[in-house]
């Protein structure tokens, strides 16, 4: 491996890119993930820790979104190839 290539490996590693990328696969995602109707009223926030933090621009919105947190969390590993989620919290925006 050459210098240039071991620096650009630090500096992804340092600014912890891989995790921000997954996190912007999974906003680019949600609309597939949650379907229209759940998406025009819900967004993905952050993740951390295993832990999905959505926002919701209504209470209807997350008591519908609530019911689906299994199904939810089953497609997003499903769809990362992974287990990156664990919990989804979801917040009034």
């Amino acid at each position: 491996m050459n210098i240039i290539s071991q620096i650009i490996e630090q500096v992804i590693k340092k600014y912890d890119f891989e995790k921000k990328q997954k996190e912007a696969k999974f906003k680019e995602v949600w609309l597939d993930v949650v379907g229209d109707k759940l998406a025009k009223y819900s967004s993905l926030s952050k993740i951390k820790n295993k832990t999905f933090y959505v926002h919701c621009t209504n209470s209807t919105g997350i008591q519908e979104l609530c019911l689906l947190k299994p199904q939810i969390i089953d497609k997003i590993n499903e769809v990362s190839g992974e287990k990156v989620v664990e919990k989804i919290h979801f917040l009034m925006k």
